[in-house]
């Protein structure tokens, strides 16, 4: 009886399953093993997606899942950075709030790989973020960075603008062993520098220093005038004592 029952239940899914793959068209298989859900299939596997809901999702039995999707998202669907036609993974937890990350690494003894944790913070080669939204452990090259920072440092050249006597500088070194205003070597060396303030705070040395170099260029021109003036006088100097010493003869 029970053989018969067992029969009869593998023969009524398997016209259930033809029936549901010839009516609705779900699943497509090629003569040469490849399968298509949805559609006929290009590749060995093949996956046609029309709605938001639609793709690939892999669920572990604590609810943490993975979602493939194709280009079906839409602004605000599963996470408010989404857009309109948006292709990609979302992952998360259907039972609660996200608790855990998305990792893309290979099989290695080293942290290395790429990590995203529930904050959105991405990690290459280092699981902790420590806070920042991109942390890299190693060196990484670009063709180009902009980095906004504000405000910018054209404000010294204002007339309202102090700049410190050389000599305060001097006495500011001699007692603190860095510039005014530039991070000491053992802040940097313990948290690292801002790259935006770090370049507003070297341009502003380098305008301050065109100042000085300004002044400098004033002071010497008059310099020069002074010496000029006194060459002339010490000429007028010299013709009078001519003049006196032949009045004397």
């Amino acid at each position: 009886m029970n053989i018969i029952f067992a029969r009869f239940y593998s023969i009524s899914f398997a016209i259930i399953f033809i029936l549901g793959a010839t009516t609705a068209k779900a699943q497509n298989w090629s003569p040469s093993g490849s399968l298509g859900l949805a559609c006929m299939p290009a590749f060995k596997l093949d996956i046609a997606t029309g709605a938001v809901l639609d793709g690939i999702r892999i669920m572990h039995n604590d609810q943490k899942m993975v979602k493939i999707h194709s280009g079906s998202l839409h602004a605000l669907a599963f996470n408010p950075i989404t857009q309109e036609g948006d292709a990609g993974i979302v992952y998360g937890s259907t039972a609660g709030p996200l608790n855990f990350g998305f990792l893309l690494a290979p099989l290695a003894g080293a942290e290395s790989g790429l990590r995203m944790d529930q904050d959105g913070n991405v990690g290459i080669g280092c699981h902790d973020t420590k806070g920042y939204k991109l942390a890299v452990a190693g060196t990484a090259i670009f063709t180009k960075v902009v980095v906004k920072s504000l405000p910018w440092s054209d404000y010294v050249f204002n007339t309202t603008y102090r700049l410190r006597p050389l000599s305060e500088v001097e006495q500011f070194i001699k007692t603190y062993h860095h510039l005014p205003e530039v991070l000491p070597a053992e802040e940097v060396e313990k948290n690292g520098i801002d790259v935006g303030d770090n370049q507003a705070t070297l341009l502003k040395k380098i305008e301050e220093l065109t100042l000085y170099a300004i002044e400098q260029e004033k002071q010497i021109r008059q310099l020069r005038e002074e010496n000029r003036d006194l060459q002339l006088l010490k000429k007028e100097v010299e013709e009078m004592k001519t003049i006196l010493k032949e009045i004397k003869k």
